[in-house]
Order: structure tokens, then C-alpha cells, then sequence
């Protein structure tokens, strides 16, 4: 039987560890790691691999400590690496807290990247792979949500907009919607818009992605539908048919609503307020197979109160699937509204389950 020596515990109770094991939340990453005494393997908490029964886990504060007690890293999980994501965390949370102090101020890739002494390139792939988006979109959020907070302070709009950092309307709105309003009143005239429209068990899926990424992931019971959906939201768009780029994307993701593929790990633009943000990454984490509640959602990212805002972040998601908000549901598992039709919500979550079940 392994043992653990020295001070090798977490900080967490065991009872608490084993909790964040079971529902494989990866907002514990970094914070310990649990060996299996069958298998002398030591994982991640959000590791996919199957749970050991609680008289098998062990847990450690480090994965070194782990090592120190005869496990092996898992090779499927790589727990070895949760000492890194802590120290990118850590420091992509100075680099918001250093924005955020600084929001009036005009703040480039290489700007930031002199502050912190780090490569621009590296800097930028720490920050979107911690936070989800870039350093720019985030102070463009932040200043958003300055703004937003002003105004229903009773602030004046151009106050509050001039006092968040916007030069002009055209500048607030295009941090809000990525179109100025001449060209969102002009239905997005001059966006060139990418689209491809393949069927699958839901009915059909429409794909739709800009040079940057995928900016929409609709579900529908028609081809012409969907097609007349993209036409209403941008008419003076430039909306053209899917290139060999758009439809390997395509491919991909109907892969994995087969179950013949990984997770497609697709670029995505869409816009979204810092907290949108947070939430549509949590989403991200949570395993096919499984649910989450709104409350749950809430909890993970540190807003235990902010249950109606979750829940209206996942309405306003504009790609399923590839952010899964399907899988978050009510205290009690019963199933909420779903933008796309609760049908189909229920039909992914079944055939997701189905899976889950067969792997085992």
C-alpha cells in the first residue's frame, strides 16, 4: 500500500478533495492531486479517467509528493504540468489585475509584454489559454462593464462612456457587438461571414466563422431555415459558402456529436463581457456525460449569488456545443429552457450519458 511522507497533504480536507474528484471540477487543478493505491497512478482532479472508489485515493498537495510516495503520473491527464497552470494563472491574474488598473490607458501586446518581462507571443497564448480571450478583449470587456456599471449608477451615457475609456460611440459599440452602428445599421455591411449548413440526429447544424474563428454554432429543423436566420441577423453581409477550412471544422464537430472524435478544440470569435467569459469556459470544462447546475456553475467560478446571471450568460451563447450549455440544468436535474429546443438538449444529454456509459 503507498503511503505518503512528510507534510505531503492539501491544505483541502480529504472529504472536500474527494468531492472536487467526483464531479471532476477542474477549478481544483493545481490545488492537489490523488493517487490511486491500485494502480499507483496519481491524477488531476478533473482527470477523465475512471473514478477510484474513496478506500483507493490518496491525496497530495504536490504532485512531487505524489512521486515521493511511489505513484506515476497519469499519462492521460499529465498532473505533473498543475504546478505550471498554477504559476500561468498566477500570473495572468497579475497581468488582470495590472489592466484593470491601468483601463484609461492605451495597452499593447508589447506594452505588457516589457512589463512582465515575457515574449509577446508567449504572453499572449498564457493569456488566452488562462482567461479565454486576449489581453486587448479583455480590457475592451472590462471597460465595457466599467461602463455598463456607470450608467446604471444613474452616470450619463457620454460621462460614462468617456469616463470608461471610449473615445466615441463607435468605439463603445464596437466593444459590444464588433460592428460600429453605421455598419451593424447597414446589416453588417462589408463582414465577410463564412457558412456551411450539414444534418445530423439533431436535424441540421449551421456553422458560421469570420477569418478570426467560429462566431456561430446554430441548431435547426431546416437548411433554409437556418440559412434565412443568418440572412436576418446580417442582410448586407457578405455571407458565402463554406471554404475547405470552415468545412474540416464542420467535420469536427459533427465527429463529436457521433462520438467518433475528440472534442473539437476550435477557434472561436465571439464576443462576450468578462463574466460571459468565465462563464462559457466553465462550460467548457464540464465532461461529456455530465450536467452541472446553474447554482453549481455559479459556485465554480466564484459568484455563488450570480445564479439568473449564469443562466442568462448560457442563453446568450452563440455557438453550441462548442461551448457546451446544454449541459448546465436546474437544482433537481430538470431540464431548462434551451435556446435551440429543449428536445434537443434532452437528446444530447442522453446520447452523451449513453456514451459515457459504454466507455466504462
Amino acid at each position: 500500500m503507498k503511503t505518503a511522507t512528510g507534510n505531503s497533504a492539501p491544505a483541502l480536507s480529504a472529504a472536500r478533495c474527494w468531492q472536487a474528484v467526483l464531479r471532476r471540477n477542474r477549478w481544483f487543478d493545481g490545488v492537489f492531486v490523488y493517487g490511486v493505491r491500485s494502480t499507483g497512478i496519481y491524477c488531476r482532479p478533473s482527470c477523465a479517467a475512471r473514478k477510484p472508489q474513496r478506500k483507493q485515493a490518496q491525496f497530495f498537495a504536490l504532485p512531487a509528493s505524489a512521486e515521493r510516495a511511489g505513484y506515476r503520473a497519469c499519462l492521460r491527464c499529465h498532473p505533473q504540468r498543475s504546478g505550471e497552470d498554477a504559476v500561468a494563472a498566477e500570473r495572468v491574474l497579475e497581468m488582470c489585475q495590472y489592466i484593470d488598473a491601468h483601463i484609461m490607458e492605451r495597452l499593447t501586446l508589447g506594452y505588457l509584454a516589457l512589463v512582465f518581462n515575457l515574449p509577446a507571443r508567449q504572453l499572449a497564448k498564457m493569456f488566452r489559454q488562462v482567461a479565454g480571450l486576449t489581453p486587448q478583449q479583455y480590457q475592451a470587456a472590462a471597460r465595457l462593464n466599467q461602463f455598463k456599471g456607470a450608467v446604471r449608477g444613474g452616470a450619463r451615457i457620454t460621462t460614462a462612456m468617456h469616463a470608461a475609456g471610449f473615445s466615441s460611440s463607435s468605439r463603445l459599440y464596437s466593444a459590444s457587438f464588433g460592428l460600429t452602428p453605421r455598419s451593424y445599421a447597414r446589416g453588417a455591411a462589408g463582414q465577410r461571414i463564412w457558412q456551411h449548413v450539414a444534418r445530423c440526429y439533431l436535424g441540421y447544424v449551421l456553422v458560421a466563422a469570420t477569418e478570426r474563428g467560429v462566431c456561430a454554432v446554430e441548431l435547426g429543423a431546416s437548411r433554409s431555415a437556418l440559412l434565412r436566420r443568418m440572412r436576418a441577423e446580417f442582410p448586407q453581409a457578405h455571407l458565402l459558402p463554406g471554404d475547405v477550412r470552415l468545412r474540416h471544422w464542420v467535420a469536427a464537430i459533427l465527429r463529436d456529436l457521433t462520438g467518433r472524435g475528440p472534442v473539437a478544440a476550435l477557434p472561436l470569435d465571439v464576443r462576450a463581457s468578462v463574466f460571459q467569459a468565465q462563464v462559457w469556459r466553465a462550460l467548457q470544462t464540464i465532461p461529456s456525460g455530465e450536467t452541472r447546475t446553474y447554482q453549481q456553475v455559479a459556485v465554480g467560478i466564484g459568484r455563488p449569488r450570480a445564479v439568473r446571471a449564469v443562466a442568462q450568460a448560457c442563453a446568450a451563447n452563440p455557438v453550441a456545443l462548442l461551448v457546451p450549455c446544454h449541459r448546465v440544468v436546474r437544482a433537481g436535474g430538470a431540464l431548462a429552457g434551451y435556446r435551440w429546443g429543449v428536445a434537443r438538449k434532452q437528446a444530447l444529454l442522453l446520447r452523451e450519458q449513453r456514451r459515457k456509459t459504454q466507455r466504462k
